[in-house]
């Protein structure tokens, strides 16, 4: 199985820890190992401007704002628009706090014949997506999606997306491309996120 890591420096200013951050960004450069260098709080557009913020002599923010916009960088960080996570789909991955399972079954989910030798990546929504679904018609929106599966609008960047080949399969537990979706009594993939039930609004 191929995973992400995520490897933290820690340590008080002046310590070093941007030097020991280019050291082995170098030596990973050089080892042909893809990664991204960021920071906290920081590392996004507006991770940095949230940074800006928090380093304002001037700001007159209490303790626990501060805390809160550490928090929220960090959340944002970790949902960067550039982190992909691959995946085999043949053991458990664990993302975000939640666990992605591929259990395999007949004719519910996705072709077990369309993934053979697939690159499985995942990532997070960033705006624009669409997905085409066997019960309509036409393509649609990611956004439009959520809204009628009635998802958290501050939670919708936190679920995963599923891409096949480059392209948008799956999002768990809301809809599956009919490209990749299997037909009955054909070998399948159903996708499980335990992350589904703490994304959708409580109905009152």
């Amino acid at each position: 199985m191929t995973s992400s890591k995520f490897i933290i420096f820690e340590g008080n200013e002046g310590t070093g820890k941007s030097t020991h951050i280019s050291f082995a960004s170098s030596y990973l450069t050089q080892k042909k190992v893809k990664h991204i260098v960021t920071r906290e709080p920081g590392g996004t557009t507006l991770g940095e401007s949230i940074r800006s913020t928090l380093l304002d002599k001037n700001s007159s923010l209490d303790a626990l704002s501060e805390a809160l916009l550490f928090y929220a960088s960090r959340i944002i960080n970790s949902n960067d628009l550039n982190l992909e996570i691959s995946w085999n789909t043949k053991t458990p991955l664990n993302i975000q706090g939640e666990t992605l399972i591929a259990n395999e079954t007949f004719g519910r989910g996705i072709s077990k014949a369309t993934i053979k030798d697939a690159e499985i990546i995942i990532r997070y929504r960033h705006g624009g997506e669409k997905i085409y679904s066997n019960s309509i018609a036409h393509s649609k929106s990611i956004k439009k999606l959520f809204q009628e599966h009635r998802v958290l609008p501050w939670l919708r960047d936190r679920v995963p997306l599923i891409y096949i080949n480059k392209q948008l399969a799956v999002v768990p537990g809301f809809c599956i491309d009919k490209k990749f979706s299997a037909n009955e009594n054909e070998i399948a993939l159903d996708i499980h996120w335990s992350g589904y039930d703490k994304v959708i609004q409580p109905e009152l």
